[in-house]
C-alpha cells in the first residue's frame, strides 16, 4: 500500500505541473466560522450547511459588503478545483493580484463560496464516518447529480434568484453536467467553465496517458473491487506547506477519470459489467452527458489554455462545437494550474469572467 500511495502522489505532482427543490433548514453560523476567518476582513461572511440527497454535508459561505444582499444582488456560486479547498480563491499570486470573490463583491454580486464534499471545510455525513468505505464510494458524477443541484437550489431558495455558476477544472465538469439535467436549468443563470475536464482523451501528458491506459486502470480497479475507497489522492499531509491543498478524492473518482481518458467521452460512472450499468442506469452502457442539453438560454463562458494537458485543447474545442450559446477566453501559454495560480490571472481570467457576468445580469 505504501508503493501505491507513492505512485498516486507521483502522478498527481507531475499532473499538477503541467434533486428536487426542497424546503431547506440549514445551519447558519456567523462570522466566527473558521473559514470566515480566512477571508478579507472587510467582507461579511456567514456559513450555511445543507445536505445532499445521499447524506453528505455541503457547506457554503456567503460573502458581501453589507449592501449587496439587501439590494437583491444576483448570486454567484464559485466552486474550487479538485484536490484543493476554497482557501485557494483567497491566495494572492502577485502584489498586483486581485481576488475573484472580492472583485465580484465589489461589483455588486451576492457571492457564495462552495466547498466540495469530503474536503477540509465540508467533511460530514448524516450517517457515515470517514473510516467507512461507503463514505468514499462516489465520483464527480455524484457531485453533478446531487451536490451542484443542492447548492443551486439552496441559493435560489434563499435569494429568490437564479445563480451564476463558476467552476474550475473538475467543478467545471460537474457544473456543466448538472446544467444538462432539465430540472436544474431554471436555477442556472450562466455557466463559467475554467479548464473544464470534459473530453480528456487527447491529453499530451505521457504520465496521465500511462496512468489511464495501464497502471491506474489496473491498480485503481483492483482497489475498488476490494473495497478500498479512502483517499486515492490525499494531500493533507503530503503537502503541508500549501494550505489550500487538502482535498481528498476517492478511488471511484480516479476510475471515472481513467474511463474518460481511455474513451474520450463525457459520461456517467461506467461500471465494469453491463449488468451493473443496467442496474444503475437501465441501459448496459453508462449514458453520456450531452453538451447540447445545456439550454440555449444559459450563456456559457469557457476559459482554457493552449498548454493544458489535463483539459487538452482538442477536447475543449470538441466541447465548444457542441454548446449552443458559448463565449471563450483562450490563453495560448497557459497550462492547467496556471488557470488558478498565474500571476496574470486578474487581467487574463478574472476580469473577463466579471465582464461576462455583467453582460448577462
Amino acid at each position: 500500500m505504501a508503493l501505491l500511495t507513492q505512485w498516486y502522489i507521483a502522478v498527481a505532482v507531475l499532473a499538477i505541473s503541467f434533486v428536487t427543490q426542497e424546503t431547506f433548514v440549514p445551519t447558519v453560523h456567523g462570522a466566527d466560522s473558521s473559514f470566515c476567518g480566512t477571508v478579507p476582513q472587510q467582507l461579511l461572511c456567514t456559513e450555511h450547511r445543507v445536505h445532499s440527497p445521499d447524506g453528505f454535508e455541503l457547506v457554503l459561505h456567503r460573502l458581501s459588503d453589507g449592501t449587496a444582499t439587501d439590494a437583491g444582488a444576483t448570486p454567484v456560486l464559485i466552486m474550487h478545483s479538485e484536490f484543493l479547498n476554497a482557501d485557494s480563491w483567497f491566495e494572492l499570486t502577485s502584489p498586483a493580484d486581485e481576488l475573484l470573490p472580492l472583485l465580484l463583491v465589489d461589483s455588486g454580486f451576492d457571492v457564495w463560496v462552495g466547498h466540495e464534499r469530503a474536503t477540509y471545510w465540508s467533511h460530514g455525513h448524516l450517517s457515515l464516518e470517514t473510516n467507512d468505505t461507503r463514505f468514499w464510494d462516489w465520483t464527480w458524477d455524484d457531485q453533478a447529480q446531487y451536490d451542484v443541484p443542492t447548492y443551486l437550489d439552496y441559493i435560489d431558495y434563499t435569494t429568490g434568484s437564479a445563480v451564476h455558476y463558476i467552476g474550475l477544472s473538475q467543478s467545471a465538469t460537474a457544473g456543466a453536467a448538472a446544467a444538462t439535467i432539465l430540472r436544474n436549468s431554471p436555477v442556472i443563470k450562466s455557466l463559467t467553465l475554467i479548464g473544464p475536464t470534459i473530453y480528456t482523451g487527447n491529453t499530451t501528458s505521457v504520465i496521465l496517458a500511462t496512468w489511464a491506459f495501464l497502471f491506474g486502470d489496473l491498480i485503481d480497479q483492483a482497489n475498488y473491487d476490494n473495497g478500498y475507497q479512502n483517499g486515492a489522492f490525499n494531500f493533507t499531509t503530503a503537502f503541508p506547506g500549501i494550505t489550500s491543498i487538502n482535498g481528498q478524492s476517492p478511488v471511484a473518482a480516479a476510475l471515472q477519470i481513467i474511463s474518460a481518458m481511455r474513451s474520450n467521452t463525457w459520461s456517467r460512472f461506467a461500471y465494469r459489467t453491463a449488468d451493473r450499468n443496467t442496474q444503475a442506469y437501465g441501459v448496459p452502457v453508462a449514458p453520456d452527458y450531452h453538451p447540447e442539453d445545456i439550454p440555449a438560454n444559459v450563456p456559457v463562458l469557457v476559459v482554457y489554455g493552449g498548454n493544458d494537458a489535463i483539459a487538452p485543447q482538442p477536447g475543449v474545442q470538441l466541447l465548444l462545437s457542441r454548446l449552443r450559446n458559448v463565449e471563450t477566453v483562450f490563453l495560448s501559454d497557459y497550462a492547467h494550474y496556471d488557470l488558478l495560480w498565474s500571476s496574470s490571472r486578474t487581467q487574463d481570467i478574472f476580469l473577463p469572467v466579471l465582464q461576462f457576468l455583467q453582460r448577462h445580469g
